[in-house]
């Protein structure tokens, strides 16, 4: 999975398509920085539900995010972390 920024109307959006996620900012970094916050924030919320709550399309979600996470960004749980 991949995050894809792009130009708007009023500044940019990033979106993580695999996982249905987009968010939006004044600039390029601002955007993707909100994306990677919006990753962990909804990462952290699905896995707090029991599995059996989740429904087919938040169980699809959390897995692409857990890989995602996993795979690429170690940094950004660590910077999240409470």
């Amino acid at each position: 999975g991949k995050l894809v920024v792009q130009s708007a109307d009023q500044g940019f959006t990033a979106t993580f398509p695999e996982a249905n996620i987009s968010t939006s900012g004044d600039t390029q970094e601002e955007a993707l920085s909100n994306l990677k916050s919006l990753i962990v924030e909804i990462f952290e919320d699905l896995e707090s539900e029991p599995p059996e709550k989740l429904g087919p399309e938040p169980s699809r979600q959390l897995k692409v995010l857990r890989t995602f996470l996993k795979r690429n960004v170690p940094t950004i749980q660590k910077e999240s972390a409470r």
